[in-house]
């Protein structure tokens, strides 16, 4: 019977080295994937990103720059923002200008969700009087993905301005401004509109999002 627990507790052990083994290598296989391009490993960066996170969140706001410098992929836009929002944004509205559509659309929708509206609001209020034409321009397109409730008094006059890319993107601001306002005007109506009318509404909303 002392053989019989010896070599079970003998396996026992084993076993728990084993497991130890398997746990490194996986850990070391998503911290891995934290640096890699999102073709060059299976398992995706973000997930390895998002591991990293548990036990290093300056590595993983690293990563995810790096996987935004190198590859652009929103989703690194995504995670700078949830992993500290406040250096994201400082940090990324500078270089708002350089980077494509796509990415300036991803900064705009998380600025939008994570960082205060009154810090929103000074900030675009102080670009959108600068004699930079590339700041005002910066102010109206952010000024577009802001919510409708958001004050934004100084967008007409973008509208208005003497530059033609920063005029476009005012006109553009305040039109996507319009539909979310009406967008906001029916989701709010119907709570207490007929089952045709909500359909209707639902139709509505749908065209305008």
């Amino acid at each position: 019977r002392h053989a019989v627990v010896d070599r079970l507790d003998v396996a026992q052990g084993k076993l728990d080295r084993a497991r130890a083994i398997v746990d490194e290598q996986a850990n070391e296989m998503l911290v891995n994937a934290a640096y890699r391009g999102p073709d060059g490993f299976d398992i995706g960066p973000v997930t390895g990103i998002l591991h990293l996170l548990e036990t290093d969140p300056d590595e993983a706001y690293f990563a995810s720059a790096r996987l935004l410098a190198r590859h652009r992929r929103p989703e690194a836009v995504r995670l700078l923002f949830k992993i500290d929002r406040d250096r994201a944004w400082g940090e990324l509205l500078p270089r708002y200008r350089r980077f494509p559509p796509s990415l300036r659309a991803e900064i705009g929708r998380n600025v939008r969700a994570h960082i205060p509206t009154d810090l929103v609001e000074r900030t675009l209020a102080a670009l959108a009087t600068s004699g930079d034409a590339a700041d005002r321009r910066t102010a109206a397109e952010l000024a577009g993905w802001m919510p409708p409730l958001m004050e934004v008094p100084w967008l007409s006059d973008l509208a208005n301005d003497e530059d033609a890319a920063v005029r476009n993107e005012g006109i553009d601001a305040l039109r996507r401004r319009r539909l979310q306002r009406a967008a906001l005007g029916h989701l709010e109506a119907l709570p207490s509109a007929s089952k045709h009318q909500q359909w209707a509404r639902l139709h509505t909303l749908f065209d305008l999002v």
